[in-house]
Protein backbone atom coordinates (compact mmCIF):
# COMPACT_ATOMS: atom_id res chain seq x y z
CA UNK A 1 0.00 0.00 0.00
CA UNK A 2 2.83 2.22 0.55
CA UNK A 3 4.26 1.93 -2.81
CA UNK A 4 0.97 2.79 -4.40
CA UNK A 5 0.73 6.16 -2.15
CA UNK A 6 4.52 6.60 -3.04
CA UNK A 7 3.53 6.19 -6.68
CA UNK A 8 0.42 8.65 -6.57
CA UNK A 9 2.57 11.22 -4.81
CA UNK A 10 4.86 10.91 -8.15
CA UNK A 11 2.32 11.53 -10.42
CA UNK A 12 0.49 14.06 -8.67
CA UNK A 13 4.51 16.19 -8.68
CA UNK A 14 4.48 15.00 -12.09
CA UNK A 15 1.55 16.45 -13.22
CA UNK A 16 1.41 19.55 -11.46
CA UNK A 17 5.71 20.16 -13.10
CA UNK A 18 3.78 20.19 -16.05
CA UNK A 19 0.86 22.57 -15.34
CA UNK A 20 2.54 25.09 -13.83
CA UNK A 21 6.28 24.88 -13.99
CA UNK A 22 7.24 23.48 -17.50
CA UNK A 23 4.96 26.09 -19.56
CA UNK A 24 6.60 29.09 -17.63
CA UNK A 25 10.01 27.64 -18.48
CA UNK A 26 9.00 28.03 -22.20
CA UNK A 27 7.83 31.46 -21.95
CA UNK A 28 11.31 31.98 -20.54
CA UNK A 29 12.79 30.61 -23.93
CA UNK A 30 10.20 32.17 -26.13
CA UNK A 31 11.19 35.37 -24.69
CA UNK A 32 14.65 34.83 -24.68
CA UNK A 33 14.09 34.31 -28.14
CA UNK A 34 12.31 37.62 -28.76
CA UNK A 35 15.34 39.29 -27.05
CA UNK A 36 17.76 37.40 -28.65
CA UNK A 37 15.83 38.66 -32.62
CA UNK A 38 15.74 41.99 -31.56
CA UNK A 39 19.45 42.41 -30.66
CA UNK A 40 20.68 40.75 -33.86
CA UNK A 41 18.38 43.37 -35.64
CA UNK A 42 20.24 45.92 -34.12
CA UNK A 43 23.24 45.27 -34.35
CA UNK A 44 22.48 44.46 -38.27
CA UNK A 45 20.79 48.06 -38.91
CA UNK A 46 24.02 48.94 -38.07
CA UNK A 47 25.89 47.60 -40.85
CA UNK A 48 23.25 48.25 -43.81
CA UNK A 49 24.75 46.43 -46.73
CA UNK A 50 22.69 44.08 -48.49
CA UNK A 51 23.28 40.82 -47.20
CA UNK A 52 22.17 42.44 -43.31
CA UNK A 53 18.91 43.61 -45.26
CA UNK A 54 17.94 40.33 -46.22
CA UNK A 55 18.74 39.05 -42.69
CA UNK A 56 16.71 41.94 -40.96
CA UNK A 57 13.51 40.51 -42.90
CA UNK A 58 14.24 36.86 -41.61
CA UNK A 59 15.19 37.68 -38.62
CA UNK A 60 11.82 40.37 -38.45
CA UNK A 61 9.75 37.13 -39.75
CA UNK A 62 11.26 34.95 -37.22
CA UNK A 63 10.60 37.53 -34.69
CA UNK A 64 6.91 38.06 -35.74
CA UNK A 65 6.40 34.11 -35.38
CA UNK A 66 7.51 33.60 -32.18
CA UNK A 67 5.34 36.12 -30.82
CA UNK A 68 2.92 34.72 -32.40
CA UNK A 69 3.26 31.82 -30.31
CA UNK A 70 3.96 33.74 -27.57
CA UNK A 71 0.44 35.31 -27.51
CA UNK A 72 -1.24 31.83 -28.35
CA UNK A 73 0.82 30.71 -24.74
CA UNK A 74 -0.69 33.42 -22.68
CA UNK A 75 -4.09 33.83 -24.12
CA UNK A 76 -5.46 31.74 -21.49
CA UNK A 77 -4.64 34.38 -18.79
CA UNK A 78 -2.89 31.78 -16.98
CA UNK A 79 1.08 33.01 -17.33
CA UNK A 80 1.67 36.51 -17.55
CA UNK A 81 4.12 37.49 -20.58
CA UNK A 82 6.98 38.29 -18.24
Amino acid sequence: MTLIKALAAALNALAAFLKYVYPVKQLREIHKDIDNYEDQIMELGHIGNAHSKLQLEVLHKRKTRTERLLSVFTSDGDYPPR
